[in-house]
């Protein structure tokens, strides 16, 4: 109940700031409902009101009480002499009902859960934002406490976006704790969507308020509006409930060119760039385009327009101006930095919904569905997925049709909507040109509201023109209640998944409450001792920091954004992380890490149902995975044992031995059975002290046994590297006759969690002793460590590798073979093979069968090593239409090593 009051209190809080605006600056023959613009504007009154006060370095605590007669001494003295029509009230009435069904359908999980517990889909954005809340509490706007940027994105003025003040006035007004409070902002803005959308509905396109609800129900069920409410975009739906009330404003302020009206809607958008920063371009464009095409219309003149245009500059930066200043650079420096063309170029994209929305952007851009995380929902085309692009195929015919006809009528600015599509497009094709879906993903969003009521007033005018022909408007009007239908459904299991599963992010079942019960081990935790995160992954790691970051931390591993070794990190600062953190006294890990205890059966100072703190000298052996691996996954119901907590490797990663006493350890890893891998993938382990030979294994086949490592000091870092990284698989998508990545991700090897293994049940630390012989096909599974680079029927990648062992003095070694050879695969082929480095220079380039005898390289009495490597400059694929997809060339039967006898000749073929 608290938490549907709270959301209560958020929605009241518009009504009470939005009404002295709307009553003084919307006269009542305007044609825009005055009552549906009252929370609309007071949603961005209240921005600005609390941005002006912080622009004079007042803290968030005086700011929430400072900012009430702000709100009050408006609409107090507008209700003595002004007021709203009953009429009004009585037409807004059902769209309030729709707004308030709209932030049902979005927050029933958060009212299910309540807000202490809610998380969304965790969004790291989210645990960065509640940060920003805390600090903006008791400290001025961008001013943070000391150490904050070590750990987070450096909060300047114009970083920090979101209805940051609603929450600090919540928690200085009602006495809450800040942390809980990021939900609670993000739910009810989902309200003002279906209120914008009556507005542009009835001024855009002169909808009859029939009409116009129509249009605001089909809004209301929008799954976008569900998704950015549960992923705990602040931003994101800042700006999309405010486009489509915005776009109306601006073409009602634009056509009629009243001073009052245009300063309206200045402030609503003002309110919405203070809001969320990166709009401003966005809403600068569509301001622009509203008043160009007023001009153009010649309901305007062309100096009135330039002087709205100007006036609207300066209330934006009058309310604020250092604000306004550094918000308008932050938008002009990101438009070109390094972080959008990182994410332009990178040899991966680093958002997983860009590759779910390579699947399923259409749908999405359309404004159905939403994209898909979850494997589980990667499927092939399908006729459900051919349907859903049939009904968005004639939704966009619906909209262009009702443009159209709007602009017959002369009764719409069509230029903010054409500019709005031609953004779209352009996304559009950057999408197809980078294979990147975010900038789509972004701007469907955010036109998602103004795309449905364009569709919605398209389908209704064409069941209106057929009105005399039932059987024609009958299909669609079904064709309408499918699309409907589908997002209310997409938009439901959404929802259905930010309670019981997470597919966004590895939290999965973790709550709010996990986190913020971190502030209790401030009772244990001096505030002069360091405390030390070992927390390695990045989500988890993002929100256990919430909670602690004035804490005196150091983090290890610092977790980083980019995608590998080679992108620079665009948001972290690695170094100052990590200076000092082995003279930490007390250590933060996962409830179960991979520890060995010092101090046998000593419990932990603290825990809760995740997390332990440790002092320094109850661990030992702590072991983490640092950068260069994808996030933990865990698939509990697989039969496969690895496969309930694992990850995948990247091109390079690092693995920390924290505290290191000695104590050896494996790791255990598979090759993914990827149909794109068809050779062995080569991994290379480094040590501080050395780089360990490489290890091979088919595709498939397991890393049963890795190289001892025995971890000693702070900080022992082990790098795994793989010689060979796949292309992303792909598939036919048949209506775009291309091909798109399924997983854009490069998986070939994913390793469970590392083994720590007591001395008495370690198997020697010394090598295996290898065979004096193989014999192929393979009847069982070789020692990657001495076999590797085979097929099991025997032949060989482009580099193998196989260690026997001889004995004595002079021993011979055998190597029976196969060359393939045919029309199709011209000889000569090159390759080499090497006995302990020391090449071969027999003839090994005539196709057939092959017996190689020569002398081994040995002269030792003792029993020693042999190891004998293939390796090929070229693999030849095999040829088009063959069964066998391997790149077949060289084919192993038989490796021996023996002693010698009299007649043994030196070289036989």
């Amino acid at each position: 109940m608290d938490t549907a009051l709270l959301l209560l209190a958020v929605l009241a809080l518009f009504f009470v700031s939005g009404y002295g605006p709307v009553v003084w600056l919307a006269d009542r023959d305007v044609r825009l409902n005055r009552a549906l613009l009252v929370p609309v504007v007071g949603f961005a009154y209240f921005l600005c009101a609390t941005h002006a006060l912080a622009a004079i370095g007042l803290v968030g605590s005086a700011i929430s009480w400072a900012v009430i007669p702000l709100l009050l001494a408006p609409a107090v003295t507008a209700a003595r002499h002004r007021w709203i029509g009953a009429a009004a009230w009585r037409e807004a009435a059902p769209v309030f009902l729709l707004g308030i069904i709209c932030v049902i359908a979005s927050n029933w999980p958060l009212l299910l859960s309540g807000y202490r517990s809610y998380m969304g889909y965790s969004n790291q954005d989210a645990a960065f934002n509640s940060a920003i809340f805390s600090n903006l509490l008791d400290h001025p706007y961008a001013v943070n406490p000391s150490g904050f940027a070590q750990y987070w994105p450096s909060p300047k003025p114009g970083v920090i976006f979101g209805g940051s003040y609603f929450a600090v006035w919540l928690a200085t007004i009602f006495h809450l704790d800040i942390l809980y409070l990021h939900q609670i902002v993000t739910g009810p803005l989902a309200f003002l969507a279906p209120l914008g959308a009556y507005l542009l509905a009835r001024s855009a396109f002169g909808a009859t308020r029939r009409q116009a609800l129509f249009a605001t129900f089909a809004v209301a069920g929008a799954s976008q509006l569900v998704f950015t409410v549960c992923l705990q975009s602040l931003g994101s739906i800042s700006l999309t409930a405010m486009l489509p009330a915005l776009l109306a404003c601006w073409n009602e302020a634009a056509r009629s060119g009243r001073p009052r009206l245009l300063v309206l809607a200045s402030l609503a958008a003002a309110g919405t760039v203070f809001a969320y920063y990166a709009s401003l371009p966005i809403l600068a464009a569509m301001c622009a385009a509203s008043l160009f095409a007023a001009v153009w219309q010649r309901f305007l003149p062309f100096k009135k327009a330039v002087l709205a245009g100007l006036a609207a500059i300066v209330l934006f930066f009058a309310v604020a101006p250092p604000i306004a200043f550094d918000m308008a650079r932050k938008s002009l420096l990101e438009s070109g930095s390094s972080r959008l063309q990182a994410s332009l170029d990178g040899s991966e994209i680093l958002l997983t919904f860009a590759f779910a929305l390579t699947e399923w952007f259409l749908p999405f851009f359309w404004g159905l569905g939403y994209p898909q995380w979850s494997p589980a929902f990667y499927v092939k085309f399908s006729p459900l997925l051919a349907l859903t692009y049939f009904v968005g195929l004639a939704l966009c015919v619906f909209a262009a049709y009702a443009l159209w006809a709007a602009r017959r009528r002369r009764d719409i600015s069509l230029l903010p909507f054409c500019l709005q599509l031609v953004l779209m497009l352009a996304g559009l094709f950057l999408f197809e040109l980078k294979n990147n879906g975010y900038g789509v993903f972004k701007m469907a969003a955010w036109w998602s509201v103004p795309f449905w009521v364009a569709a919605s007033m398209g389908l209704l005018m064409a069941v209106a023109s057929l009105k005399r022909n039932l059987w024609l408007s009958t299909p669609l009007v079904i064709l309408g209640v499918l699309g409907l239908v589908w997002n209310w459904q997409q938009g439901a299991w959404l929802a259905i998944r930010s309670v019981y599963g997470s597919a966004l992010t590895v939290s999965g079942s973790y709550r709010l409450n996990d986190f913020v019960e971190l502030r209790q081990i401030a009772r244990f935790v001096p505030p002069q001792d360091k405390l030390l995160v070992v927390i390695d992954e990045r989500i988890v790691q993002d929100w256990v920091l919430l909670p602690l970051h004035r804490f005196n931390l150091a983090v290890n591993p610092v977790l980083i954004i980019s995608g590998g070794p080679d992108d620079p990190p665009p948001y972290y600062i690695r170094e100052p992380a990590l200076r000092q953190w082995d003279t930490a006294k007390w250590i933060l890990t996962f409830r179960s890490p991979q520890i060995r205890s010092r101090l046998h059966d000593t419990p932990p100072v603290w825990e809760n149902g995740r997390f332990r703190l440790y002092r320094r000298d109850q661990v030992t052996n702590l072991i983490a995975f640092g950068e260069g691996w994808y996030p933990r996954e865990r698939m509990p119901n697989s039969p496969l044992p690895w496969q309930h907590d694992f990850r995948w490797l990247r091109k390079q990663a690092e693995l920390m031995v924290l505290f290191g006493d000695g104590s050896p350890f494996r790791l255990q890893g598979w090759l993914v059975p990827n149909p794109a891998i068809v050779t062995p993938t080569l991994l290379r382990w480094i040590t501080p002290t050395q780089t360990h030979p490489l290890f091979e294994a088919p595709p498939g086949g397991a890393l049963e046994r890795s190289p001892v490592f025995r971890a000693h000091g702070a900080l022992t870092t082990l790098k795994l590297e793989s010689d060979f990284m796949p292309p992303p698989p792909a598939r036919g998508l048949g209506i775009l006759r291309r091909w798109v990545p399924v997983d854009g991700r490069r998986l070939t090897v994913a390793f469970s969690r590392p083994s720590l293994l007591d001395a008495a049940n370690l198997q020697p630390d010394h090598p295996v002793t290898p065979p004096q012989s193989y014999q192929f096909p393979l009847r069982l599974a070789a020692d990657p460590t001495l076999l590797a680079g085979f097929y099991s029927d025997g032949w060989i990648g482009p580099r193998a590798r196989a260690t026997l062992t001889a004995c004595g003095t002079n021993p011979i070694f055998e190597l029976d073979g196969h060359l393939r050879g045919d029309a199709k695969f011209p000889m000569p082929f090159p390759w080499t093979v090497t006995v302990n480095g020391q090449p071969i220079s027999a003839d090994l380039h005539q196709p057939g069968d092959f017996h190689l005898t020569v002398p081994a390289p040995s002269k030792s009495e003792q029993c020693g090593p042999v190891i004998v490597e293939f390796q090929s400059e070229t693999i030849r694929s095999a040829p088009k239409g063959a069964n066998d997809p391997r790149p077949l060339a060289v084919r192993i039967t038989a490796i021996k090593v023996k002693q010698p006898t009299a007649d043994t000749p030196a070289n036989r073929r």
